[in-house]
């Protein structure tokens, strides 16, 4: 982008990310974690990161968002491909029977090119074409017959290794890559690891998910257990003790402070 003044970006500039996550006006996410800083019960933000949790929270959302669309493109929902590929075999099926009404029409007894090229020759009228010629396009016309039933068995065949390898489910790999990053942001905010509650009132690291969930799509809250609890799950397990030593010394990676420090006109 040319602009220098992130309160000029558009979202076309910052996509996948929306440019409002660059820009001083407050977020939703910003709020929710900075509640915790005098929260009358823990877990708080760590007081040596209090200066910086908007900073890290901002940074937080944006890996969390650029994190959940890679999952997207690594993990297509079932719903969102398999209507294309069942279109197609039902189109397929559809020409193939279309063809074999043709065929029984010019020749009920029709199974080879030659039953058919004498009526191609025919229904071209006296300024046809020749023998050789109709029998080419004969032979054609039976050939795009076999093409399309196999162009509709290798469609069902793809269909299927597909939904092998992205059957239905309750996972939805967008809220878990979303919400993983999150998770490692709050460990390293407060050092401790986020709740196992799937009520949002009862766990606060679940109110700060709904926040940047909101702050990304702008849309009412859907933080409710059907939403994220089977999310929430798979984060805390992708975190171990060792892991979690990491992130509270160390924090996570995408919280590098050379990858802050441009943000400080937050």
């Amino acid at each position: 982008m040319n602009n220098d003044d992130p309160e000029k970006w558009t979202d076309a500039d910052t996509v996948p990310v929306p440019a409002r996550v660059f820009q001083k006006r407050s977020l939703g996410i910003d709020e929710a974690l900075l509640s915790r800083i005098k929260s009358a019960r823990p877990p708080r933000i760590r007081s040596h990161l209090v200066d910086q949790v908007v900073l890290i929270g901002r940074r937080a959302l944006e890996v969390a968002i650029m994190e959940a669309v890679s999952q997207v493109e690594l993990h297509p929902r079932r719903n969102e491909w398999e209507p294309e590929w069942s279109h197609i075999a039902d189109a397929s099926q559809d020409a193939v029977a279309a063809l074999a009404r043709l065929f029984r029409a010019i020749d009920p007894q029709g199974k080879e090119a030659e039953h058919f090229a004498r009526f191609i020759r025919q229904s071209r009228g006296a300024g046809g074409v020749g023998a050789s010629k109709s029998m080419r396009d004969a032979r054609l016309l039976v050939a795009a017959k076999q093409l399309i039933g196999q162009l509709r068995a290798d469609t069902l065949r793809r269909r299927n290794a597909l939904a092998a390898i992205y059957p239905n489910s309750s996972r939805d790999h967008q809220k878990r890559g979303f919400v993983r990053i999150l998770a490692e942001g709050w460990v390293f905010l407060t050092g401790e690891m986020p709740g196992r509650q799937r009520d949002p009132s009862k766990n606060p690291f679940l109110r700060v998910v709904d926040a940047a969930w909101v702050d990304w799509h702008q849309e009412d809250s859907i933080s409710d257990a059907a939403g994220f609890g089977e999310a929430l799950d798979a984060a805390i397990s992708s975190i171990d003790e060792a892991r979690l030593n990491e992130l509270c010394a160390k924090g996570p990676e995408w919280a590098d402070p050379q990858l802050l420090a441009w943000r400080v006109r937050l």
